[in-house]
């Protein structure tokens, strides 16, 4: 039995109307809106940040011309863009698409660097939907982690626009790791004071949804936006009910306080600028200034293509891009002091596993005698500190 392929959106396929097809035919000086199938001066249309004057349709951008609209003239300088992707775990197949999203002219899924946005010096993220519909490998994981590095190492705050498929399949594990890492220094951005606002556009979905792009301090989005970690296609296959019309979309989403604002693009310059002023950090210095000179310095790694080969120094990449001592690790992010109850607890479940060779840290080699001593010892300081 034969099964049809479906069309798969999220992999840079464009399903496009007969309308719209037989209009950029016949003229390409015009487009017809998908939403009100309305046809549009191109030229209007980029006049008018790409969105619909009759129906308010969001079309898609890319993330440098979105950086150019948002960004003071002149003003923004790109970092990290010598990390680049490959074909670390040699899946089959991912060679070439990563040779087909190059041709959109992005080297990878998210453009990262240093801008200023009415004055405001910042740090801004974009994620590249024609780059494999933006999907989270380890590169694009690495270039927003060290953005928010450098962000706090600036004590600047982070504007990021996020569109995304969600992690990057041919990636496997690594891609995953993603969210931790993206995650962790969102958190490590936070606990400075700085401010991070999440901009979440058509379509925000998968790893991207569960990780940095739903932790900003602000988090808006665009109108229709399709915002989920999972599609509705696969909700309604996997609980066999209709879904409630604009399921997931921003303006359902607004509703159950996943967002805080739905912002049109012709207006986000003017509000993005405004909750900066609001949220500016005082000990940041020559805000507003050119920060060409600043941002020019690149990382001392240099891992390309050119240096890092998927056959020879694959670990080599893995221990140099992935593992930063200095980052926030998972067990900071959950640590917090236990109680007596707890620790007594996890002592009594560790001599229940004596039994097992022991090796390791010192705590792994105590016997069971050693652990019952120590959770009387506990018990008896607890109960004179309670007598106090």
């Amino acid at each position: 039995m034969k099964f049809r392929k479906p069309l798969n959106m999220l992999e840079g396929e464009k399903r496009q109307n007969k309308a719209l097809e037989k209009a950029v035919e016949e003229d390409k000086n015009f487009v017809v809106c998908e939403s009100c199938k309305k046809r549009l001066k191109t030229e209007e249309l980029n006049k008018n940040w790409f969105v619909c004057s009759y129906c308010g349709n969001h079309f898609r951008i890319g993330a440098r011309d979105r950086i150019f609209r948002l960004a003071d003239v002149s003003s923004f300088c790109e970092m990290f863009d010598d990390l680049r992707s490959f074909n670390i775990l040699g899946f089959e197949g991912y060679d070439k698409k990563l040779a087909s999203a190059r041709e959109s002219g992005e080297e990878e899924a998210v453009i990262t660097g240093v801008g200023s946005i009415n004055g405001n010096k910042t740090a801004i993220f974009a994620m590249e939907p024609n780059f494999m519909m933006g999907s989270m490998g380890s590169t694009v994981g690495e270039r927003i982690t060290r953005l928010f590095e450098y962000a706090i190492k600036e004590r600047l705050p982070v504007v990021g626009f996020s569109v995304s498929g969600g992690a990057r399949m041919q990636e496997g594990i690594l891609s995953l790791m993603q969210m931790a890492k993206t995650s962790g220094a969102v958190k490590k951005h936070s606990l400075e004071g700085l401010f991070f606002l999440s901009i979440l556009t058509n379509p925000t979905t998968g790893g991207v949804t569960a990780s940095f792009a739903s932790l900003g301090d602000i988090i808006i989005a665009e109108p229709g936006a399709l915002i989920g970690f999972a599609g509705p296609r696969v909700i309604e296959q996997t609980i066999r009910k209709k879904l409630p019309v604009g399921f997931q979309r921003a303006e359902f989403i607004i509703q159950k306080g996943f967002i805080d604002a739905i912002v049109e693009r012709t207006q986000q310059k003017e509000f993005i600028s405004e909750l900066l002023k609001m949220h500016s950090d005082k000990k940041q210095t020559a805000a507003g200034k050119a920060v060409k000179e600043t941002v020019k310095e690149k990382p001392k790694e240099t891992l390309n293509e050119t240096v890092i080969t998927p056959k020879d120094e694959t670990k080599e990449y893995v221990v140099a891009v992935l593992e930063q001592p200095e980052r926030i690790t998972a067990n900071a992010l959950v640590a917090r002091p236990a109680s007596p109850k707890a620790r007594t607890k996890s002592k009594l479940a560790g001599a229940r596993n004596t039994d097992r060779p022991a090796s390791g840290t010192k705590a792994q080699q105590l016997t069971k005698e050693a652990i019952s001593r120590e959770i009387t010892k506990e018990a008896v300081v607890n109960g004179s500190n309670g007598s106090n």
